[in-house]
């Protein structure tokens, strides 16, 4: 014990304490690089040598790309409709995916910026447009009654629907 108390002992005391610090914290060091590896893996693949600084820079680059691609169909669809004097216009359209013809359109008029969707309706061969002011409205729209949480249907009698119509926003 007299080995211990001198300043010889107080020291070795001190730096083993400080070993095992720095022991613990190169443990959780290696614990948290065997993570960041796992994470690597999982994002770029287990067979891929690159890290994510290459892999960012190589999705920068192929964003690039695609902007750049994404500008040269706007600059050709802009011509198209210069050439065609026509202009771009926002509202839905109804496709028939057999014939690939517009079945039905509902044009919004007034301050839209931008609206796009694409959407499949599964169960319905030939989906249509309806008016919510229509008499059509009251007799093919349907839904359940209150509190029963079912979605609402669309029940096809024939109709054409709302060709052509426009309305403003």
């Amino acid at each position: 014990m007299d080995d211990l108390s001198s300043t010889t002992g107080i020291v070795a005391l001190v730096a083993g304490g400080l070993a095992l610090i720095a022991l613990i914290a190169v443990l959780l060091l290696v614990r948290s690089l065997r993570r960041l590896r796992a994470d690597q893996k999982a994002i770029l693949g287990g067979s891929s040598p690159q890290d994510l600084v290459a892999h960012a820079a190589e999705l920068d680059r192929g964003f690039g790309s695609l902007n750049d691609y994404v500008g040269d169909v706007v600059a050709g669809l802009d011509a198209r409709l210069t050439a065609a004097d026509s202009e771009p216009w926002c509202g839905i359209q109804v496709i028939d995916l057999e014939t690939r013809s517009c079945v039905d359109w509902f044009r919004i008029d007034g301050e839209v910026a931008e609206l796009y969707d694409i959407a499949v309706i599964p169960g319905h061969a030939c989906a249509m447009a309806v008016s919510p002011g229509s008499p059509e409205a009251a007799s093919v729209v349907s839904h359940a009654p209150a509190g029963h949480g079912a979605r609402p249907a669309v029940s096809p009698p024939g109709l054409t629907g709302a060709a052509g119509r426009s309305a403003a926003a």
